[in-house]
């Protein structure tokens, strides 16, 4: 997907503030960071380390997911206060690696959050961010008066995720959207919500959730597949769940397919989950216990405040003290 620059830079490029920096719900709900997960106070020996990790190149593939994550939590409160716009923008990633695993650059992370701004001003909503910065109706965290060459700078982890802090605990505002101004989805489409995990072990529950809607006509059902075997019949309420038990070790493509009353089909991204024995079911692949010395689920012996279990399931390092950051998923629809 190519996306055109706005003239505009970032103001500030990270959490700039001298207070602990926090994370938003929604990062945590919607799995953009992991659960429980809040960055190191300012005291935490950590945090140096963190605040430099921030300084890291962001991708194409990231942004698109942090999107996909505000839209998602906006929808999740009230169903089409998020508006065409977003809706359309998101419609529209492409899943493609080579268009995500690219470096994301200044203008192309404006383009994304700027339709976020656009009907937050429109709908009066007060934009505050994680570091108590309030940005006025009408601007935006950037100035818009920088050179237009200036875009092509790449973006860090640390400006998309400053960008991407607002707070949305309260959206929508009373009132919106207003009666005369209907938010008609403009693409049907189906998303992967869950599973959470990268890696699990043989026999382990995978929980599976999709968000799905079509235009012109209403969804009769969500059906799973991994590798694309289906993993039987279609749910038929939202949100629409299933689960899967992986039997035996492997590389594993999962995805959703949702059909219309009307028969259409709208098929998910795809989401890939690694499984590995675990012959002491202790919910660590062995593999992964082998590579890293790390045996116990309750370890945390790098001190990020994260379990083995949890660096486990995320496709973290055990042994590195790694707060994590913004994880790199590819959400998108095939038509």
């Amino acid at each position: 997907m190519r996306h055109s620059l706005l003239i505009l830079v970032l103001a500030t490029p990270l959490f700039a503030s001298a207070a602990d920096p926090v994370y938003p719900d929604w990062w945590i709900d919607q799995d953009v960071v992991e659960s429980d997960a809040q960055p190191p106070a300012t005291t935490d020996p950590g945090y140096d380390t963190w605040m430099q990790a921030n300084y890291a190149p962001a991708l194409v593939g990231q942004a698109k997911h942090m999107a996909e994550a505000a839209y998602l939590t906006m929808e999740a409160a009230v169903p089409g206060t998020a508006g065409t716009e977003i809706a359309s923008m998101i419609a529209g990633f492409s899943t493609a690696p080579e268009d995500n695993y690219v470096p994301l650059n200044l203008g192309q992370l404006k383009f994304i959050a700027e339709p976020f701004y656009n009907i937050f001003h429109a709908a009066n909503f007060p934009v505050v961010l994680a570091d108590g910065t309030v940005i006025a109706n009408g601007q935006y965290p950037w100035n818009p008066a920088t050179p237009v060459g200036d875009n092509y700078a790449p973006a860090n982890l640390g400006q998309l995720k400053y960008v991407f802090s607002f707070d949305l605990t309260d959206w929508p505002p009373e009132g919106w959207p207003p009666p005369t101004a209907p938010v008609p989805l403009e693409r049907s489409y189906v998303y992967l919500t869950e599973p959470a995990v990268s890696y699990t072990v043989v026999g382990a529950t995978v929980d599976l959730e999709a968000l799905a809607a079509f235009v012109g006509d209403t969804v009769d059902n969500v059906e799973f597949f991994v590798d694309a075997g289906s993993l039987g019949t279609g749910d038929t309420s939202s949100p629409y769940e299933d689960s899967w038990t992986p039997g035996s070790a492997g590389t594993y493509t999962l995805n959703a397919v949702a059909t219309a009353t009307g028969a259409a089909t709208v098929t998910s991204g795809s989401v890939v989950v690694m499984v590995e024995a675990d012959s002491d079911t202790d919910g660590l692949g062995d593999a992964w216990e082998t590579s890293t010395g790390i045996t116990s689920p309750t370890d945390e012996s790098d001190g990020d405040g994260l379990l083995a279990s949890d660096e486990y399931g995320g496709g973290y390092d055990p042994n590195v003290k790694d707060h994590p950051l913004v994880k790199l998923q590819l959400y998108g629809v095939s038509i």
